[in-house]
């Protein structure tokens, strides 16, 4: 909803993302969580730059099997992918699967499947915050 030009939510989010966390740009996922501080991020899995999520509204369930990372993104508002580059990634594919809103970062792979009708590719920040 917009109101005088700016983006009015309705509701607080939940957004997830899913991955090892080398690869995935956490400091870009960092400053998204931070600029949406009502809104509640979740990171599923774990990895060696955990120390860079820092932000008060992130959460980090650490690894999780299959079952239960897809009942994590079955309960979220959208799902959030920050990374540097993306083969095929499965966790978007099932995301989409079950139709949540996939905001992306605009690499190979991602690219591949997102469309701009099916969900958003973001180049910088401002990209992924406005989406």
């Amino acid at each position: 909803m917009l109101t005088n030009g700016s983006v009015v939510k309705s509701k607080k989010l939940r957004i997830v993302t899913l991955g090892r966390t080398a690869d995935k740009k956490t400091k870009v996922f960092t400053k998204i969580a931070t600029a949406l501080p009502n809104d509640k991020f979740v990171w599923i899995d774990d990895g060696n730059m955990r120390d860079s999520l820092t932000d008060n509204n992130i959460t980090i369930t650490g690894w999780l099997d299959r079952k239960l990372a897809i009942k994590e993104m079955e309960n979220s508002d959208g799902f959030l992918l920050t990374s540097h580059y993306e083969g095929r990634p499965m966790s978007l594919l099932e995301t989409m699967y079950i139709e949540k809103v996939c905001v992306v970062s605009s690499v190979i792979g991602n690219r591949d499947v997102i469309n701009g009708r099916n969900g958003f590719l973001c180049k910088n920040i401002d990209e992924y915050i406005v989406a």
